[in-house]
């Protein structure tokens, strides 16, 4: 994508957030021909290389489908297994407070400085949506597909209520399709988005004592 297409990308999901709601519309066209183009530069990688429009929508829906039976096979399996945990585990239970807080802050198109979500992730709302749609972007743009928020360094591996909160810190946030998201599951960090992390997070040493948990 070239530049303007970015910046036109950014200030409409800006807009978004603070409050513009006469711009829904813009991006519901916006998004359509975002995907479009997408696809397009999509079949240039490598995986899709020399497939056509027709045959990468197969691809997809191959796709779709290892997740939703993913998702399934999750919701069969670890569902009951999570409820007990979160029962009997005050950490796991924090972990799904604190995603929850996030999560819905962010539905309602922005949190306030001094809130529970500001304090978590140490920036404003601003911040963190340019955070994510920059140097944490992957090649995604926030509210444009299929998306999670991901965290780098698994909270998995918190043992504490304090590193709990460290690793919810915005730099630990990536986007990550749901695909990829679940593909790689808690016990894989990649090289470089680690670095990112260390570079912009407070406690640097702290994150590489966590990380050394994998």
């Amino acid at each position: 994508m070239d530049k303007e297409f970015n910046r036109i990308e950014l200030e409409m999901k800006l807009g978004y957030f603070f409050g513009n709601k006469e711009n829904a519309e813009k991006i519901k066209l916006y998004n359509k021909e975002f995907n479009k183009i997408k696809i397009e530069q999509e079949i240039e990688d490598n995986q899709t290389e020399g497939m056509s429009i027709l045959e990468y929508k197969k691809f997809l829906k191959e796709k779709e489908f290892k997740i939703q039976r993913r998702k399934d096979y999750c919701n069969s399996y670890y569902a009951p297994y999570n409820k007990k945990r979160r029962k009997t585990n005050p950490i796991v239970r924090l972990s799904g407070v604190i995603r929850v807080n996030i999560h819905d802050s962010l539905k309602r198109q922005g949190y306030k400085k001094n809130t529970k979500t500001h304090n978590i992730l140490k920036c404003d709302t601003k911040f963190f949506i340019e955070w994510l749609n920059g140097l944490a972007s992957n090649g995604y743009t926030y509210g444009v597909g299929d998306l999670h928020l991901d965290h780098v360094v698994p909270v998995s591996l918190a043992k504490t209520e304090d590193e709990l909160y460290l690793l919810n810190h915005y730099s630990n946030f990536q986007l990550l399709s749901t695909f990829d998201n679940q593909s790689k599951g808690n016990r894989y960090v990649n090289p470089l988005n680690l670095a990112r992390v260390l570079e912009h997070h407070p406690e640097p040493n702290k994150i590489k004592e966590i990380y050394s948990r994998l």
